[in-house]
């Protein structure tokens, strides 16, 4: 009597998450991986996903290092798929409603071990020639990066 099992493993929900779940296991699994979705793949909270992968933007402690690891993840998975999913490794810049509180904000991750700078107008002016209205003072993370989450999920099916 053969007692080998055909095990399956079963993902519902092909969405960027379920299908880098599914990419990944793929990797080390040798059964069979079934996706599910009621839709066309990436079609439910994928479409709507703003995909900015940031540390920046939340608060810099735990759940900040939890970003970063998730960057660096990122980063591998590009890695993998040779550079298909085209992240826009470019940075974000951003400021605050004032000059001090743009200070703060780049203090604050800065002395939390994220690259955070400081970007003076004339620099900010380099960097982004289009923006109409420019601070004396903004914080550039130049690590962050933005990624169509639609694409990624194409490259991962």
């Amino acid at each position: 009597m053969n007692t080998t099992k055909n095990n399956k493993i079963v993902i519902v929900g092909a969405g960027f998450v379920g299908t880098t779940l599914a990419w990944c296991l793929s990797c080390h699994y040798k059964g069979e991986i079934i996706l599910i979705d009621k839709g066309q793949a990436g079609n439910g909270v994928t479409k709507q996903a703003f995909a900015w992968l940031n540390v920046s933007y939340g608060r810099p402690d735990a759940y900040s290092k939890l970003r970063q690891q998730a960057i660096n993840e990122w980063h591998y998975l590009d890695r993998q798929t040779n550079g298909k999913l085209n992240i826009n490794w470019s940075g974000a810049i951003s400021w605050q409603e004032t000059e001090s509180a743009t200070r703060e904000f780049i203090d604050a991750y800065s002395e939390s071990d994220f690259n955070v700078k400081a970007l003076t107008k004339t620099e900010l002016q380099t960097l982004g020639p289009q923006l109409a209205t420019l601070p004396e003072l903004a914080a550039f993370a130049t690590e962050e990066g933005a990624v169509d989450p639609l694409h990624a999920t194409q490259v991962l099916l």
